[in-house]
Order: structure tokens, then sequence, then C-alpha cells
């Protein structure tokens, strides 16, 4: 892409890598393959079902920048965890959080495209945001959760590796920025991803099978379960609809779940997890769930 030459300005994103997950020593990181996919094959096998290539692709990429390239403040789409390394050169990475860590439900989209607009400066945003700058250069690691706000300015021509994961502990952080793409999917995201759900369903399907020392957390549990007993709700704006061939199974547990908190409709489910007393970036208490989900084990 003739990276060294100042005459022309050119990026080349999400390019696969053969790698999959987050490097040593973070792999556990990435739940999706290490649970959700490495540990239903018995539940639910793989044999004459088409898996979206995105399934694995997703997990390790390239970023090719030239000199001098913005990326105005965006979050990576569906819910995913990130992280990234430079190989060369050097990202001044620009984390931006809503200052007191807060903000309604039903304001945060249109105030998220809005963050994201390049005609307006992160200058006018002070009074609700704070801004942080990570200065990347080779052998630093930088891990995001989902639905993190970032905007990158490349200053020397650059390449970095990186990947996404989903993580058991961060649902609660993956649900709310897949409610962002359902209404602003198109101006606040960089990609969608069509083997989300899949890993998703794979994930409740393997709750059976955890073992007890996987501590898990109300407020991410329900939102894990949520995303696959009402996945229709969660279709990001401008994409198709996406499919799972586990989903009969998935949907069984999530609703199992989901019934054991009351939630056992999806009104009752949006009011809790919209519930302007609770704090949208805690991961809630640890809750058990052995006696409640035992029957899928037998």
């Amino acid at each position: 892409m003739d990276i060294d030459n100042p005459g022309v300005l050119r990026a080349a994103l999400d390019f696969p890598l053969p790698q999959c997950g987050p490097p040593s020593p973070f792999e556990k990181l990435d739940d999706g393959l290490r649970i959700g996919w490495a540990q239903t094959q018995t539940a639910a096998g793989v044999n004459n079902t088409m898996i979206p290539g995105d399934v694995w692709t997703v997990g390790s990429w390239g970023l090719a920048h030239h000199a001098g390239i913005l990326t105005y403040p965006k979050h990576d789409a569906d819910g995913a965890g990130s992280f990234l390394f430079p190989l060369s050169g050097i990202k001044n990475w620009t984390i931006v959080a809503l200052k007191d860590g807060y903000m309604p439900r039903n304001k945060l989209p249109q105030f998220l495209a809005d963050l994201s607009n390049p005609d307006m400066l992160l200058s006018e945003f002070q009074d609700n945001v704070d801004a942080q700058t990570i200065h990347l250069r080779p052998g630093d690691l930088l891990i995001m959760p989902p639905g993190q706000i970032h905007t990158v300015y490349t200053p020397v021509a650059s390449f970095c590796r990186g990947g996404h994961f989903f993580n058991y502990d961060m649902m609660h952080l993956t649900e709310l920025s897949r409610f962002v793409d359902t209404t602003k999917g198109s101006c606040v995201t960089n990609q969608a991803h069509a083997g989300t759900l899949e890993t998703l369903c794979r994930l409740v399907i393997a709750l059976p099978i955890l073992p007890s020392t996987r501590k898990l957390y109300k407020r991410a549990l329900i939102s894990l379960c949520g995303m696959v007993a009402h996945h229709t709700k969660y279709t990001a704006e401008g994409q198709p609809k996406q499919e799972s061939q586990t989903i009969a199974l998935a949907e069984e547990i999530a609703n199992a779940v989901l019934a054991h908190f009351g939630l056992d409709s999806y009104e009752l489910y949006y009011e809790f997890i919209s519930n302007h007393c609770e704090d949208m970036l805690n991961r809630g208490d640890e809750v058990q769930m052995y006696d409640v989900l035992r029957h899928y084990t037998q």
C-alpha cells in the first residue's frame, strides 16, 4: 500500500491475520472462543452447519495507516472488547469516557452520534466527557472494554495487530454497545460482525458446564441472556438480522435464567436493563446459578 510514500494517505482496516485471540498471557480474556466455541461441541456440534467466517477473523486483524490519518471518535461494532499493539510506528490513542460514568440510556445513542460527528470538536463536550491520550509504541498493549469510545491519530506510518473478544464479565457493556448500534450503528461503529449472535448463543449454552470457580455477575449475566432471548431487538442499524444454528437451545437456557430473576418478558427485561438507579457500567453482584442450570447438564 505504499506505506512509506508521503505523497499518499491511505489506511487498511481490519484485514484478517492467522493468529486468533489476545496475546499471552491474556488469552483467558476471550471467553467467546475459549469457552463459547471450545466447550460446546458436545451440546451443539458444528458438523454440517454453516459458521460465519467472521467468528474466526474477528479475533485477529491488522491495521496499516499512513502518517497523518485521524480517526474520529467511535466505538467498535457489535459489543466486542478489543486489544491492539503496534508492531511499527506510533499511535496516539485517545480514550473518551463519560465524566460522571453515567447518562440516561435513552439519551446515550444520540450523544455518542454527536460525539462522533467530524464537524464537532471534542472540546465541545468537555462538560460531559473526560479524555486521556495514550502514546502507543511497539511493545505496548492496549485493551479496551466493549463500547469504549476512542479517537486515534497516526503521526507516522504504522502497522498494528489487534483483535476482538467477548467476556462473561463484560456482557453488560456488550449489551449497551449493541443497544447503541440498533439506532446509531451507521455513524458510530466501524464494521458489523455476522458471527456475534452465534458466539453469544454458545456463551449461553456453556453456562451450565462452567466450573464453580468461574464467577458470574447479575447485570452481566442478565445482559447476555437478554441479547439471546430477545436477539431480534439487537439488530444493528442498516444490517440484516443475524441467525444462529444454536438459537433454540440457547434461548431455552437464556429464558430460564431470565425467569429466575423474574424477567420473563421483554418488557420486564428492558425495565431492568434501563433502570436509572442501576449503574450501567457495573457488572452487578455475584450470583450462583448451579441450581437453575443443573437440569441442562443431565
